[in-house]
């Protein structure tokens, strides 16, 4: 498959700037739904597994991965992972807020049935969606990779207090 690059309409673009403004005043909220969203993938997969005894019994982690000196955080789990149409249709304003941080995002995630994808999502509105045959390959789940902006700074107080969280989350 060929890279194919995608535009939102121009309404998204606006969305993205207003909810940064409106929605969330607290940068630190991106963490939260990051994690959330990463909870969900695995209490799908542990769901998948009830049903199917073929899914793989691994651990079910989330894992978050700072690198101060690339100014990258990177957001792990080995949930169900997401298909090529759950990357271009499913993404929602828990991803969004990232953008309360990055300048840039890259996703990888591989569903169990399906191949891997990336895609590459940048503030102009448009991404691109790629069949990821060269990139370390994830047995399932999914990599959420941020670009943070040169006034970010790395160190975030990780309070992960949250009634909806009882995953295991490692720090690596």
């Amino acid at each position: 498959m060929n890279d194919e690059t995608l535009v939102l309409k121009g309404e998204m673009s606006e969305v993205l700037r207003l909810m940064k403004k409106t929605f969330y005043s607290n940068e630190e909220i991106f963490l939260r739904e990051l994690i959330n969203n990463a909870s969900n993938a695995l209490d799908k997969i542990q769901f998948e597994r009830l049903m199917n005894n073929s899914v793989l019994n691994d651990e079910l982690i989330i894992t978050l991965i700072p690198h101060k000196v690339n100014k990258t955080l990177s957001i792990i789990d080995n949930g169900i992972g997401m298909t090529k149409m759950d990357l271009v249709d499913n993404l929602g304003i828990g991803f969004y807020s990232a953008y309360l941080v990055a300048e840039k995002v890259i996703l990888t995630s591989k569903h169990n049935d399906h191949d891997q994808y990336t895609l590459e999502f940048q503030p102009s509105a448009s991404f691109i969606v790629t069949k990821d045959i060269n990139a370390q390959q994830l047995p399932r789940g999914t990599k959420i990779t941020l670009f943070l902006k040169d006034h970010q700074m790395l160190v975030y107080t990780f309070k992960l207090e949250s009634p909806y969280i009882y995953r295991r989350i490692a720090i690596g």
